[in-house]
């Protein structure tokens, strides 16, 4: 194995492509990749041999955070979750006035009660881009997405059952159950999930996994947007309904 190939290693069995929190949360979030457009690599083959967070720096750096779609939608499926599992409300708040505050003060922040991974950890502006090739051409382990994933599912993965041994979080939510297999491997869950629906008046089903063990769950759902994914507040307060019910002592107040 050469120099190029160990850096590359280094940089995908890391925090790199995690936006970080607090890793001894009881709950995770894991997406696929960040959205967005691809970056230059100079920048990106760095391994961050520790998790981030969204500081009051990186908020500042980002001013328009509040915006961006599925991070609203974890932000309103943390406050459904977290109403639903001290009793307060059966029908939790969702709109703007509740979810803009908690992603300013609580989403993803140090010492605070989630964290937010991603399997992979280059940004992609679709899951299936064909600039991808044309960006990486030149990159032995990202020419082509196959084997760049494959690399990831080799040498990032391990890294992710390695954390989460280390800091036991209680339950993980996967979104995109297209990934369903590489959410159960990338955190070490084995043997068949149970799978559920949410029942809500929309008349496209959204299918969920569930794998459980003794002291741990992944669930992995619908990605959080899109015409097929978890769109509406009801899926959303639904699913929280789901986690809240098969963990009621799940820690997410502050």
């Amino acid at each position: 194995m050469g120099d190029g190939d160990q850096d590359f290693d280094r940089f995908i069995g890391s925090f790199a492509g995690v936006d970080g929190g607090n890793p001894d949360a009881d709950l995770w979030i894991c997406g696929i990749e960040h959205g967005g457009a691809l970056e230059d690599l100079g920048t990106k083959l760095q391994p961050e041999p520790h998790p981030g967070a969204w500081t009051p720096e990186f908020r500042a750096d980002h001013p328009d955070f509040y915006r961006w779609q599925y991070h609203q939608k974890v932000a309103k499926l943390l406050i459904a979750l977290e109403a639903l599992l001290s009793g307060d409300d059966a029908n939790p708040d969702l709109s703007p006035h509740a979810y803009r505050p908690y992603m300013a003060e609580k989403l993803y922040v140090e010492g605070g009660r989630n964290f937010k991974l991603n399997l992979f950890p280059l940004a992609s502006p679709y899951v299936r881009s064909d600039a991808w090739a044309q960006a990486y051409r030149s990159h032995p382990y990202l020419e082509d997405k196959s084997t760049y994933y494959q690399r990831c599912r080799e040498k990032r993965f391990p890294f992710f059952r390695q954390i989460r041994a280390q800091h036991a979080p209680k339950v993980i939510i996967g979104t995109g159950v297209t990934f369903k297999n590489d959410f159960a491997s990338a955190f070490g869950f084995d043997g068949q999930p149970d799978e559920f629906v949410l029942s809500t008046s929309d008349p496209v089903a959204r299918r969920c996994f569930r794998y459980q063990e003794e002291r741990a769950a992944l669930y992995v759902t619908p990605f959080l947007g899109g015409p097929h994914g978890l769109n509406s507040n009801a899926l959303i307060t639904e699913l929280a309904r789901v986690i809240a019910m098969s963990h009621p002592h799940l820690r997410l107040g502050s």
